[in-house]
This record gives C-alpha cells, structure tokens and sequence, in this order.
C-alpha cells in the first residue's frame, strides 16, 4: 500500500514529511518481506528431517541462498530492462514518460509483485499446528528411516 501511496500522491518527489514517513512505512514492509524466508527456513529443515530421516540443513540453506541471488540477479536484469524500455538515460535529465513509467515500476507493479508473494506465503503448508506436532515427533526420535522416499 505504502508503495502504492508514495506514487499516486508524490508526482514531483519533492521531499516531505509526508514522503519520509511513507518511505519508513515502505521500508518496514519489506524488512518484513527479507525476514519471513529466514524466518521459515528453519522450519522447513526439520519437517525435511521428519520426511527423509536426514539432517540435511547444509543442502536446504544452500538450495535457499542459490535461489535468493538468483531471483536477486533477475531482479537486477528487470530492472535494467524496465529502464531502458521507458527511455532512462544515465546523466540527463529523465522525460516525464520516463519519470512515469519508473513510477509505474516502483509502484503498481511492485505492488503486484509482493501481492503474488503474499498468496504464495499464505499458502505455506506449515503452521504452528503442524510444526509443534513435527517438533514432538523428533524429540520422540520419529522420523522416516534414511533413504526413504515418501510419496
């Protein structure tokens, strides 16, 4: 929403109070949207453990960190994409369309993006429910045997 805000009511970005406080709002968002993958990695290393008899936590952190510099390198490319699609140019003065459409970018579209991942976050499959039964099951020395596939 912050983000949202900080588009439609900041057309000059001039700076502001008002455009301070939104940017904070913005910033907590997305130190919220950096934390809760780490927040659940740890979760997701157990249920593994209960599934496949393994500790494999060196392999879930690498997998996970894999993908975060990928998706992070894409994120750049896009980037340079969206800049060079609505006419940036490094040093010049930008044209309101250009102005614009990095609005658009930072904004609307952003917006979406963390949208989407909300959903998929909603959708995660363990809940406080389910991790506190998984935890009892280890400590009870449950778990599936090592080389066993489920499904």
């Amino acid at each position: 929403l912050a983000l949202l805000l900080i588009v439609a009511l900041f057309s000059r970005w001039q700076p502001s109070p008002q455009l301070a406080l939104l940017i904070l709002v913005a910033g907590c968002g997305l130190s919220a949207v950096m934390l809760f993958p780490w927040a659940m990695l740890p979760d997701v290393v157990e249920f593994d453990e209960l599934q496949h008899g393994l500790r494999r936590e060196g392999l879930v952190y690498a997998l996970f960190t894999f993908g975060q510099k990928l998706a992070g390198s894409a994120g750049v490319f896009a980037g340079a994409i969206v800049a060079s699609v609505f006419g940036y140019q490094q040093g010049a003065e930008q044209a309101p369309e250009t102005v614009r459409g990095v609005a658009l970018a930072t904004g609307p579209l952003a917006a979406a993006v963390f949208a989407c991942a909300l959903a998929l976050a909603l959708r995660f499959p363990i809940t406080r429910r389910s991790h506190a039964a998984a935890r009892a099951r280890l400590r009870a020395g449950e778990s599936a045997p090592p080389g066993h596939r489920p499904g």
